[in-house]
């Protein structure tokens, strides 16, 4: 019973991708290739409830800092926007020229570090809606900011970044965060059909730091997920103890014993204090050790959790 929730889980995901097919027979059908007719009307009721529950044109900060969300836009089909943050992180949500009802879902925190702070947009764009709007807006967000802030723009922007060359509004979506000095940490497509491929997913940053980022090969949506790993701002990242080992193979043991069988041993036999006498004969001993065989770090790799 304990792996229940993992599939149920699975399922939603599967949904919130394609739920224009809730009352498609055929679709249900054939998702009995994943996932069980139970999962997916257990799955189905889960969802629907909480859609249900949704207040659409009302925003609460939640009281949990573990996340916060922005509903839909009202009237509109879809949509929807939020942000999950590690509990413990300091952050405060605050509106923005995004912040309407017209353009865009909208969701933008400013997290607060210890050494600098990062801005985080996160942006669903209707494919509906004017791009034009969204560019306007978005020059004036982005205006509005520090100039040596981190900012990070994330989302569902409907713009394909494959048609920069084609396209007049995607070239001047591209030439408005150029201007800002960002950078897409996406360049393969996003979403993928039998006879289209689209960039219209995508990560952009004004921190122009090393970053690791990709795209999951994951069939649970018609959009792939994509992904972005940043340098550590908030917390230090522990530094793993050092470990050490001597390499006493069987060529260091007889240079050792070597070393050992011909040593003056007088200066430990003749004391009288037995504590100079020991202390004597391990410095003795290490010298010996440290020459043949020294201590070497051992190389291993840690992983912060």
């Amino acid at each position: 019973m304990a792996a229940r929730p993992v599939v149920i889980s699975e399922v939603l995901y599967f949904l919130v991708g394609n739920f224009d097919l809730f009352d498609n027979e055929t679709f249900i059908n054939n998702t009995a290739e994943f996932f069980s007719n139970e999962d997916f009307i257990d799955a189905q009721k889960i969802l629907k409830l909480e859609l249900e529950n949704v207040k659409i044109e009302k925003f609460e900060k939640p009281t949990s800092r573990g996340n916060t969300r922005r509903d839909k836009l009202s009237n509109k089909k879809g949509g929807g926007v939020g942000i999950f943050l590690k509990l413990g992180l300091d952050y405060t949500l605050f509106d923005n020229a995004l912040s309407t009802d017209d353009v865009a879902d909208c969701l933008c925190i400013e997290i607060k570090f210890h050494k600098s702070n990062v801005i985080v947009f996160a942006i669903y764009r209707p494919p509906n809606s004017d791009p034009s709007n969204l560019i306007q807006k978005l020059d004036l967000a982005l205006s509005s900011l520090k100039t040596n802030s981190k900012v990070y723009l994330v989302g569902d922007f409907n713009l394909d970044l494959s048609k920069a060359c084609s396209d007049k509004l995607v070239a001047s979506f591209s030439d408005l965060l150029a201007s800002f000095n960002f950078v897409p940490l996406i360049s393969q497509p996003t979403r993928v059909t039998h006879s289209s491929s689209s960039i219209i997913d995508n990560i952009f940053t004004s921190n122009l730091s090393h970053h690791i980022s990709g795209i999951l090969l994951h069939d649970f949506s018609d959009h792939f997920p994509i992904f972005a790993l940043c340098p550590n701002h908030c917390f230090p990242i522990p530094t793993a103890p050092i470990k050490l080992r001597r390499n006493l193979c069987p060529d260091s043991l007889r240079k050792i014993n070597l070393q050992l069988s011909v040593q003056d041993w007088s200066s430990v036999t003749t004391q009288d204090n037995i504590n100079t006498c020991c202390s004597t004969f391990y410095a003795i001993l290490f010298y010996i050790l440290d020459s043949v065989s020294p201590l070497l770090p051992i190389l291993t790799l840690f992983f912060e959790c």
